[in-house]
């Protein structure tokens, strides 16, 4: 400041009495403000200055030049003292009427409203938190399986600690079904014998199987083919029993995982398992031939021998063991009386029966027959007699390969059937393509569906794991743990890895379903935004779109605002509840109201400016106060038909509610303040988000000369992002040109407010999505995506100043670092130097000296000192996909601050 040069001083006698001595004017101050000034200064003077100002004109006056005196006692100077006060009052309040002129300097939300409004801008009056609710109907006996669910049925939230309930009500209605609850998806599948596979997955638990056990693996291909050869004989190695997923309500569930001694098939010939309706038996029992256990001929006296053979003489050569090395006729055929297709078994067994099969197996041999037909019989031969089993076989190679092996031969019988199971699917679920367990035919495209299952943890514990199941590793079961926070899963090779889960949700729009194998194959609008496991994955079909604010009696009862008046210009009428409900909408704002005027009946349409209305137009204005209070406003005739006259004739129905309280996490939503015939419960599987608070001034700074760039069309680059940013609900925007291989492209990054994540299937990415299309060049390729938000902490030693104390310095200093690199003060792309940190907390007062010693990404890599930089990237293309831009932002709870002595 300066002030204007003083008067020349009186000279002679009357400059000798020393009362104009120092005495200069002071006033008017003339005012210097640098542009960029957060406020103006306009004072023209202080009551010191008015006083010094009022002395020196005073000596000026021919008529006052007796009053000689300056002692602030007498009468004649107290007046003036009084007048500089009034002066110095009144050019405080002229500076702050002054500055409530700028958009930039105003500090009254009023003045900042009036000045937007000047533009054609008004404040944005907030924007209700919309969501998804989830509805499960009863499955009890007699419960009906179809519910409908009106549009505007209530729902409301469980209050945590100093919270309030917050009324949901659905914007659409809903057809729910019972079986649409949680539709499994495709997370088994079957696995027909292959080619040198070691793992066979039986049904059920009570298999009876333990290691040692035969198995057969045969198909139809055989029974139609004697001769052929696609069929397997292994022995147990290993067992695993599964339990069901819910015991509860699927006790006879689970499955069996067998391991068999060697893989299926053979080398040399090549040898395939069976095709063709491939079953699996156990062969329970083991039996051997008749004659098996006959004594060892060799041993055997010359005696007996020859007694046997019927000769007289034991030294006869036929008795010799050189001649005759075993006992006369010691074939299958010497049994069976030269029946090659006949066997005899060396005791009695009842469960062989007909159409069964057997295996016939000696060292380096092994046969497959099918039972033609059982005797019980009995046998004596060898110096053995006692009941047998006759078996008639089919098959081939019976005599060739087994007729000389009686004692050798091994016959595998008691074949029962094993029912096959399907072992757990590999990888993941995810993209936009997936099968459902099922067929649902009725699910109609354009529906919600909500997917809620586990997914891997982002653990290091995890990496093998995710890696394994990634590449498609076969599984052979997933045990999920009882809190369902880890599960072990089971490999085919026999590895077990433990696996810690979180579970997840998400909702996305069907674009349509195919009958693919009587299954119902789901197209996705978008991609999933998890990989999820395939057991644990389920679908709820009954998902409607919901936002915050309640009707209250309005849905039953319409308000009455008053009576309309045809002689009455721009007549005006106030809503009698607040907060007016705004939703997110595909609009420039990016909001609209939820109400819903009505004259004589008949709907009126709200218009965003007076200049859109026209004569015969029947809408109307909405203007919001600085309390919350809105009044609806009506044309004069020439802008804006005018009321017609009628008693009580303007009523209105609206919801109430709005703001960041209907911000809520998932699964908080959970009471049906209306309870439809079939309806059990109601949950949000998604957190409900986009709600916002009226605009801040600051906000309204920024965004308010927003609408006069963009203009609600979108040409340039910087268009886009001056839209997305003055859009409801979206606290930052960066638009990039970038490059994807193909084509240029705009590459817009958005984010919430403080930060918040803008979810792909949220009501507010698709209303901007919507809104930008209606005003961009259509063929301008563009892509949305939400920017990536990185925090960083540090380390750092502070040496205060003699006078000051730790307690109240550093809250200081973290006040000071929230407000340097908090969400409002940073931008996209913006990398952080450690001098930047030096220079914020070094300017807090109390504050001697600084040691950084350490900065740090969450997650990412530590650097030290000043020198060290935190890089943020901005939007860009890398490797064979686009990365959106990245915020980097300062995390409070990673801040370390000690004192140092020295």
């Amino acid at each position: 400041m300066s002030a204007p040069s003083s008067p020349s001083n009186f000279s002679g006698a009357d400059a000798q009495c020393g009362c104009c001595a120092g005495v200069s004017v002071l006033t008017p101050v003339d005012a210097i403000n640098p542009p960029g000034q957060r406020s103006l200064s306009a004072r023209v003077g202080s009551q010191a200055r008015f006083m010094e100002s009022q002395l020196a004109l005073l000596s000026q006056a021919p008529a006052l030049q007796a009053l000689s005196t300056r002692e602030r006692s007498d009468p004649a100077l107290a007046l003036l003292e009084a007048w500089a006060g009034v002066l110095d009052v009144l050019s405080f309040y002229q500076e702050r009427l002054l500055n409530e002129g700028f958009l930039r300097t105003a500090t009254e939300r009023r003045s900042v409203l009036e000045l937007a409004r000047a533009i054609g801008y008004e404040l944005r009056p907030g924007v209700a938190a919309s969501t998804y609710l989830a509805f499960n109907l009863e499955t009890s006996p007699g419960a009906p399986l179809q519910a409908r669910i009106a549009a505007g049925s209530k729902t409301q939230s469980i209050p945590a600690q100093d919270e309030k309930p917050q009324v949901f009500e659905t914007l659409a209605p809903l057809q729910a079904r019972a079986a649409w609850n949680a539709m499994p998806v495709l997370s088994m599948e079957a696995v027909p014998p292959h080619w040198g596979g070691t793992t066979l997955y039986l049904a059920g638990q009570s298999t009876r199987l333990a290691p040692g056990d035969a198995l057969l693996i045969i198909g139809e291909e055989r029974r139609l083919q004697p001769d052929n050869e696609n069929w397997d004989f292994r022995r147990v190695a290993r067992v695993q029993l599964v339990a069901p997923e819910n015991p509860g309500v699927d006790p006879q569930g689970g499955y069996t995982v067998v391991t068999l001694d060697r893989p299926l098939g053979n080398h040399s010939p090549t040898v395939h398992p069976a095709r063709v309706q491939p079953r699996c038996y156990a062969l329970r029992s083991k039996a051997a031939l008749f004659g098996h256990a006959a004594a060892d001929w060799r041993a055997m006296p010359r005696s007996l021998r020859a007694a046997f053979l019927g000769l007289d003489d034991p030294d006869d050569s036929k008795v010799n063991i050189q001649t005759q090395p075993e006992w006369p006729a010691f074939r299958i055929t010497g049994v069976s009386g030269d029946q090659e297709t006949v066997i005899h078994l060396d005791a009695s067994y009842p469960r062989i029966t007909r159409g069964s099969w057997v295996v016939l197996s000696r060292p380096g041999y092994e046969e497959v027959y099918e039972v033609e037909a059982v005797q019980e019989d009995a046998r004596a031969a060898f110096g053995l007699a006692g009941k047998s089993t006759r078996l008639k076989l089919m098959g081939e190679q019976l005599y060739d390969k087994f007729n000389n092996a009686l004692r050798e031969t091994s016959v595998w019988g008691e074949s029962v059937e094993l029912t096959w199971a399907q072992r757990p699917r590999s990888g993941f679920i995810s993209g936009h393509e997936l099968s459902l367990a099922g067929t649902e035919p009725e699910l109609e495209a354009g529906r919600w569906l909500a997917f809620s299952g586990h997914v891997l943890a982002e653990r290091e514990e995890n990496r093998v794991l995710r890696r394994r199941l990634r590449t498609g590793e076969h599984l052979a079961a997933v045990e999920l743990a009882r809190d369902e926070r880890s599960a072990v899963f089971s490999f085919s090779n026999g590895d077990r890895l433990l696996g810690h889960l979180e579970r997840v949700s998400e909702v996305v729009q069907l674009l349509r379903q195919d009958l693919i194998e009587g299954r119902s194959r789901l197209l996705l609008a978008s991609d999933l935004v998890h990989d999820y496991l395939p057991l644990t994955l389920r679908i709820n079909a009954n998902v409607v779109a919901a936002s915050h604010g309640d009707s209250r009696q309005m849905k039953v009862q319409a308000e009455v605002l008053g009576s309309g008046r045809g002689s009455a210009a721009f007549q005006r009428f106030n809503l009698q509840q607040k907060p007016l409900t705004y939703i997110s909408a595909a609009t420039p704002s990016g909001t609209e109201s939820t109400l819903e005027l009505r004259v004589d009946g008949v709907r009126w349409q709200e218009a965003a400016r007076i200049s859109e209305m026209g004569p015969r137009d029947s809408r109307y204005l909405l203007r919001r106060a600085d309390d919350g209070t809105v009044s609806v406003i009506f044309g004069d005739g020439h802008h804006g038909r005018r009321l017609p006259s009628g008693s009580m004739n303007v009523q209105a129905r609206y919801r109430v509610g709005i703001g960041s309280e209907g911000n809520l996490p998932a699964g908080q939503i959970s009471l049906l303040l209306e309870r439809p015939l079939g309806v059990k419960e109601v949950s949000n599987p998604v957190p409900a988000a986009g709600g916002a608070d009226p605009e801040r001034l600051e906000d309204a700074r920024r965004n308010a000369p927003l609408t006069v760039l963009a203009l609600d069309r979108i040409v340039s680059l910087r268009d886009f992002e001056d839209f997305a940013a003055a859009f409801a609900g979206i606290g930052k925007a960066q638009a990039v040109w970038l490059w994807d291989g193909e084509q240029r492209l705009v590459h817009l990054t958005v984010v919430g407010l403080d930060g918040a994540d803008i979810a792909p299937s949220s009501a507010l990415y698709a209303h901007l999505l919507a809104a930008i299309d209606q005003v961009r060049p259509a063929h301008q390729p563009l892509r949305v995506a939400t920017g990536e938000l990185l925090r960083f902490g540090l380390s750092a030693g502070v040496r205060l100043q003699p006078a000051y104390a730790a307690e109240t310095v550093f809250p200081a200093l973290r006040q000071a670092l929230a407000e340097a690199f908090g969400f409002q003060a940073r931008g996209y792309g913006q990398s952080l130097a450690g001098s930047e940190v030096l220079s914020v907390m070094q300017r807090v007062p109390g504050v001697e000296r600084v040691d950084l010693d350490r900065l740090r990404a969450q997650p990412g890599t530590s650097v030290a000192g000043p020198d060290g930089r935190l890089r943020a990237r901005g939007a860009r293309w890398q490797g064979t996909q686009i990365l959106p831009a990245q915020l980097l932002l300062i995390d409070l709870a990673d801040v370390r601050l000690t004192e140092l002595s020295s």
